[in-house]
C-alpha cells in the first residue's frame, strides 16, 4: 500500500481546549501526529496534525464547522539514512568522514573555483552505488580506489589493517 501524504493543517492547542478535546493546553504543541479520515467512515477530508496520541478521533475542523467526523491516525516510519563510508574525496582533498562536513568542504571548494574562474559553481555529492554500478558497465575496475583509500587510512595510522598487504603510496 503506498501513502501519499498531503498538506495538512496543524491545529493550535487553545482551540482543542476549547472545544473539550483535551484538558491543558499541550507544552508547545509537540509532538505533532498525524490523523487522516477514517477509511470506514469518510465524512470529511482533513488532513490534521494534532498534538494528542489516540487511535481514533473527532475531527476538530469539522466540529468548528458545526458537524461530527471521525479521524484515525496515521502511523509514519521513520526515514532510513544511507551509510556513510569514510573516504578519500578528490574534489576537496581530504578524507570525508561525515555528510555535512562534505557537503561543507563541497561548498568551499565551489567557491573558490568560482572566483578563480568568474563562473558560478555548485558541487553536489554524487550516490556512490549509481557511479559504482556505472563505472563495471563500462567495464573499469572499481576495487582499486577502495584498496587506495583503505591503504592510505592504514598509512595514516587513522585504520588498522585487516590482514591485507598495504601497498607503499
Amino acid at each position: 500500500m503506498t501513502s501519499t501524504r498531503g498538506p495538512s493543517q496543524s491545529v493550535p492547542g487553545e482551540i482543542l481546549y476549547d472545544l473539550g478535546m483535551v484538558d491543558a493546553i499541550p507544552a508547545n504543541n509537540a509532538p505533532k501526529y498525524l490523523y487522516r479520515p477514517n477509511p470506514e467512515r469518510p465524512e470529511c477530508d482533513h488532513t490534521v496534525e494534532l498534538p494528542i496520541r489516540e487511535t481514533y478521533l473527532w475531527c476538530p475542523l469539522c466540529a468548528l464547522e458545526g458537524h461530527h467526523s471521525q479521524l484515525k491516525r496515521t502511523y509514519l516510519a521513520p526515514a532510513m539514512q544511507q551509510v556513510w563510508w569514510e573516504h578519500w574525496n578528490p574534489t576537496t582533498g581530504q578524507v570525508e568522514s561525515d555528510r555535512k562536513r562534505m557537503q561543507h568542504h563541497l561548498n568551499q571548494q565551489a567557491d573558490e573555483v568560482s572566483e578563480k574562474l568568474g563562473i558560478a559553481h555548485e558541487f553536489h555529492r554524487n550516490d556512490f552505488t549509481a557511479l559504482r554500478k556505472e563505472a563495471e558497465a563500462q567495464g573499469k575496475d572499481t576495487q582499486t580506489p577502495l584498496r587506495a583509500t583503505h591503504d592510505r587510512a592504514v598509512a595514516a595510522g587513522t585504520k588498522e589493517s585487516k590482514g591485507r598487504f598495504v601497498h607503499d603510496l
